[in-house]
């Protein structure tokens, strides 16, 4: 039998990552007062992202190269995402959770300036500044809308009105995508509320801001900073 293979990098340090999260959790746990889980669905905008690079990339048997820089735009999308939490940590208004965020954003329109060529010949219909949707930009080798999630460790400071709680937090994010070379980092802010339904189950809302270094795309473009923002109702249950 051949041996399994190592599992890479990113996905070793993603699992070390996961793993110290529950431990952490777990342990903050015997001194709270209840673990909650909790699932969300909304919709996510990512603001427009900046970038520049050499690209030298495979499309099929063959491989483009040469230089872009540009604008690129997208569409509102859906989001998906789910939570692991502890509540009144030591006693207080203090709650703590890992989660994670997944949608894939849709491009609308691109703006580059680029020189490209395919196995040395040159493309004749290289971006010159003119607006272009999706599917022409698949349809030169660059396809700019990947499988993204957000993988992140809160804090949120909840005000309990009885049955109704609104709560502002701040978290640090892990921001994948996919066909990125790396993994990168950033920062969250939150603020929503809660409506209990029954003790034991809840419903909510939330709106979150993130901000961190923008990826680098497997095709050679370094993007700037990477913005999004979403709103998302939420179901919870109390463990």
């Amino acid at each position: 039998m051949a041996p399994l293979p190592l599992l890479s990098y990113r996905a070793r340090f993603v699992l070390w990552r996961a793993t110290s999260s529950l431990l952490l959790l777990s342990s903050l746990s015997a001194s709270a007062g209840g673990t909650y889980i909790e699932g969300r669905g909304g919709i996510v905008q990512l603001s427009d992202l900046s970038g520049q690079g050499e690209i030298d990339s495979a499309i099929g048997f063959a491989r483009l190269t040469g230089t872009a820089s540009g604008n690129v735009s997208y569409d509102k999308t859906f989001l998906l995402g789910a939570e692991v939490g502890v509540e009144g940590v030591f006693g207080t208004s203090l709650r703590v959770s890992g989660a994670i965020d997944v949608f894939e954003p849709e491009v609308k329109t691109a703006v580059l300036t680029a020189d490209l060529a395919i196995n040395g010949v040159e493309v004749p219909e290289t971006p010159d500044g003119s607006p272009l949707g999706g599917d022409a930009l698949v349809d030169l080798g660059l396809n700019f809308s990947h499988r993204t999630a957000i993988l992140s460790g809160n804090a949120f400071f909840d005000l309990d009105l009885g049955g109704f709680t609104p709560y502002v937090g701040a978290g640090y994010g892990m921001l994948l995508v996919e066909n990125a070379n790396q993994y990168e980092t950033g920062l969250l802010l939150h603020a929503g509320f809660r409506f209990d339904v029954t003790p034991m189950f809840y419903v909510g809302g939330k709106v979150s801001w993130f901000r961190g270094e923008g990826p680098q795309d497997d095709t050679g473009i370094d993007f700037d900073t990477f913005e999004t923002t979403s709103a998302a109702v939420s179901v919870g249950v109390r463990l």
